[in-house]
């Protein structure tokens, strides 16, 4: 998936190619025209049993005002995966409930975006019953997706009720009841699962209507998180490890999510967090470590003491952190690479590529032949702000593709700012359309 920015009244045309290592090129999307002074984000499913490149290519329009940008490039599992929504370009498979008040795309200001050009959905509970409802459900998520985390931003006031819910084939489970917040980004554990599943958002008004008659319920920026199949093992970290291991395991700064034994209900929500102290004593005993969670906060809990452990390391489409007695096992690793441990550190583990392999450990390919350039694999996610990650510009149109911030320099084409509005002074790549001849192209790989 990607955001792209297309504005100008000379805009030419932006396409996505999937070059495949055995040879050929397949155009698996493409606009063209002026889309209007804003960010949209886009998927693709790309079903390839062989490695391959992705190549966007841009076409330069009439004249100068065609910039195209591009931000926020990531890769998911690539199986029927149900990924992140913007609501900036559609509803992504999302349905409403027909059978109260309606859920629908509106434009405002949003969680995305931060401005008047944003979308969101919506729903507005103001009709005459004591109670009424309005339910938006999720595409199905498959069961090749597990472990989920739910994120999502959403706003409700505080005579509605914004309960959320997994669907699955064995029933329905509450996950989440959320009320009187303005615009707050969220998580909610969906649970290990093997099965397919939906989520379902339901804004509940029960009472009268305030003087105004008009509530609503908002939701934006809907993400699974973690929904990578399951490991082939269990790990009970506390019969699994002794104290000392755990010790070398749970180190400072170590990523962790809540565990099997955890018992605090909904505390913390279901961030991710790093470990804050080192596993030691306090007044309660033994085998008591502090984590520090990403929402701020932090909390003291059980790895070890009474046999308990309330918390995993977390594994992420991007590492891979595999345990000592698991030698072996590839994880998330790609099938040409091994899960070695660091020279550095015995206790973290990396994916390095099988001889004759070359790439990162998540993509291995055949490294490349005598007298041929080797190319260099793109990071899982990149929002382009520290580096180009891997990805580089085609050789036979030098200065076309440009990593930049702020506005582009030509008026009344090109954005204001990248796409990612956690971080309006962020960068993106884009491609200058001053200086090109007409329908002259220019390839990033």
């Amino acid at each position: 998936s990607f955001n792209y920015h297309m504005y100008g009244v000379d805009v030419g045309s932006l396409a996505v190619e999937i070059a495949k290592h055995n040879g050929g090129k397949e155009e698996v999307w493409k606009h063209g025209n002026d889309h209007g002074d804003r960010w949209f984000n886009q998927s693709i499913d790309v079903n390839s049993s062989v490695p391959f490149r992705v190549r966007f290519v841009a076409t330069r329009g009439g004249a100068f005002k065609g910039d195209i940008a591009i931000d926020e490039v990531r890769f998911g599992v690539c199986s029927n995966f149900v990924g992140p929504c913007l609501f900036e370009d559609g509803m992504c498979g999302w349905t409403s409930d027909g059978t109260g008040p309606a859920w629908q795309p509106e434009m405002g200001v949003d969680h995305t975006r931060g401005n008047e050009y944003g979308n969101y959905m919506v729903t507005y509970l103001t009709g005459n019953e004591t109670t009424e409802s309005a339910a938006l459900t999720s595409p199905v998520v498959p069961a090749d997706q597990h472990h989920c985390q739910l994120l999502f931003s959403y706003t409700v006031p505080k005579e509605i009720t914004l309960e959320v819910y997994a669907n699955f084939s064995t029933g329905r489970t509450r996950i989440g009841v959320l009320y009187n917040t303005a615009q707050e980004y969220t998580g909610l554990n969906i649970g290990n699962t093997s099965d397919p599943f939906t989520i379902q958002f339901v804004a509940v008004r029960e009472g009268d209507l305030p003087a105004s008659g008009r509530l609503y319920a908002k939701i934006d920026d809907v993400d699974f998180r973690e929904c990578l199949p399951l490991p082939e093992y269990s790990i009970d970290y506390c019969k699994t490890f002794t104290a000392d291991q755990l010790k070398v395991l749970f180190v400072k700064e170590a990523p962790v999510l809540r565990g099997q034994d955890w018992q605090w209900k909904f505390q913390d929500f279901f961030y991710p967090g790093k470990v804050y102290t080192e596993l030691g004593e306090d007044e309660r005993g033994p085998g008591w470590l502090d984590i520090k969670w990403d929402h701020g906060l932090t909390g003291h809990y059980r790895m070890g003491h009474s046999g308990k452990c309330d918390l995993e390391l977390l594994r992420t489409v991007d590492s891979c952190v595999e345990l000592a007695n698991l030698d072996g096992v590839l994880g998330s690793c790609s099938p040409n690479a091994e899960c070695m441990s660091s020279p550095s550190n015995p206790a973290e583990y990396n994916c390095t590529c099988k001889p004759d392999y070359m790439g990162d450990g998540y993509s291995c390919v055949p490294s490349a032949a005598d007298g041929e350039q080797a190319p260099v694999l793109p990071k899982a996610r990149c929002d382009f702000d520290d580096d180009w990650c891997g990805w580089r510009p085609e050789p036979m149109r030098p200065g076309a593709w440009l990593r930049h911030t702020g506005s582009t320099p030509s008026e009344g084409t090109g954005p204001n700012h990248a796409s990612s509005f956690s971080n309006v002074s962020g960068s993106y790549v884009y491609f200058e359309a001053s200086g090109r001849e007409h329908e002259e192209t220019a390839v990033l790989l």
